[in-house]
């Protein structure tokens, strides 16, 4: 077990910064999981914090020790990589003992590690097969032990189900968070996939262009995201934006969404801002509402109907700007018709045009329906 932090860190490959400046204090035992398109730096920092690549600048501690020169094998880490990286021509039984038997271990011990990890992830039955006799979710889970039998203090798992077909990354989903209960280690989970990160981890570093965008649990980041990049990336489908002008009505913080002549209350708490400003209207598809005719804040046409069961995904397009809400079977509207739409005040977001947040949000989920 241990607690690691992430210092001031910066990665340079020339003239291109792939990390710039990201500190993070993970918590002993805790799950981090770090998100962000490609190219955004999550796996350069990982890759720092297990030795394999060097900082440019900026410190690694564990424990409070600064491990920043230290070689991999100095830092009692177990990586599992996104390729399995198995050995082919070794067996299951192999490739879990190789790395123990690098480490000069006596041979019972190895042996018990080998049975105690096979049976955690429940390949017992595979020890005596080579990789290319096992499935995808095979592979993977022996990679999974290969980094079990280590019995590290941190563990490091770049992109692990990326190659592995949707129902599987669910199923795998699963395991790893048990897996996690079980060893009470530190891990450290890089992904592209907002949903992994979501359902499996504490807290959620989200990450772009080289930098830290928000830290904080799945519960933050979905309902009070710090940016407009958060905000878009966090959450299926992304979040709605509307631009429009943010003015003050008679004490209350109202937009006027740009190609209507709609305004829509905000939260009192963008009040604080005075005078008009260019801003986008933020606010995700379960917090908007079908409502009878005369009765919404925004009206519009609906231009896409997408049955996805049991939900429905229905595009209403509203002055020229694309607006996505989630609806149930049994309210499904056609193409072409004109609707009334209710947006649930509680749950709207303001971001400034520089991409910030204005005010606070909620951090708890918001009934569109329940507010009217």
């Amino acid at each position: 077990m241990a607690r690691v932090k992430i210092e001031s860190l910066v990665k340079r490959f020339g003239t291109t910064t792939a990390v710039d400046d990201v500190s993070i204090d993970i918590s002993d035992c805790e799950f981090l999981a770090m998100v962000g398109p490609s190219g955004c730096g999550k796996s350069s920092t990982l890759r720092i914090v297990s030795g394999l690549e060097k900082p440019t600048a900026g410190r690694i501690m564990f424990d409070g020790k600064d491990v920043t020169r230290q070689s991999p094998d100095q830092r009692d880490v177990a990586m599992v990589f996104q390729s399995y990286a198995l050995y082919p021509h070794m067996s299951v039984r192999r490739n879990l003992a190789f790395p123990l038997e690098n480490m000069r271990l006596p041979r019972a011990e190895i042996e018990s590690r080998v049975a105690k990890a096979s049976e955690m992830l429940g390949i017992g039955d595979l020890l005596d097969r080579r990789p290319r006799q096992l499935s995808g979710g095979q592979r993977q889970r022996v990679a999974l032990g290969r980094a079990v039998v280590r019995d590290a203090s941190v563990f490091l798992l770049d992109e692990p189900l990326s190659n592995l077909d949707a129902q599987l990354r669910v199923s795998m989903r699963s395991e790893l968070k048990r897996l996690h209960g079980e060893l009470k280690q530190t891990f450290i989970y890089v992904t592209h996939d907002q949903a992994e990160a979501m359902t499996m981890a504490d807290r959620i570093a989200v990450m772009a262009d080289g930098k830290l965008q928000q830290l904080g649990t799945p519960d933050e980041i979905y309902f009070r995201p710090a940016n407009r990049f958060v905000a878009q990336f966090m959450g299926t489908p992304a979040m709605n934006f509307l631009s429009g002008r943010l003015t003050l009505e008679g004490g209350q913080a109202r937009v006027l969404v740009n190609g209507t002549t709609h305004t829509v209350s905000v939260p009192e708490s963008v009040a604080r801002w005075t005078g008009p400003h260019e801003v986008a209207l933020g606010v995700r598809p379960e917090a908007i509402q079908l409502v009878p005719a005369g009765s919404g804040c925004l009206t519009g046409v609906i231009s896409l109907v997408e049955p996805l069961h049991p939900d429905v995904f229905v595009t209403v397009d509203v002055g020229g700007q694309a607006l996505i809400l989630r609806t149930g079977t049994g309210d499904r509207p056609a193409v072409g018709q004109r609707v009334d739409l209710h947006l649930a005040t509680a749950a709207l977001h303001v971001f400034a045009a520089t991409g910030e947040r204005i005010g606070a949000d909620p951090v708890v989920p918001v009934d569109a329906s329940a507010e009217r």
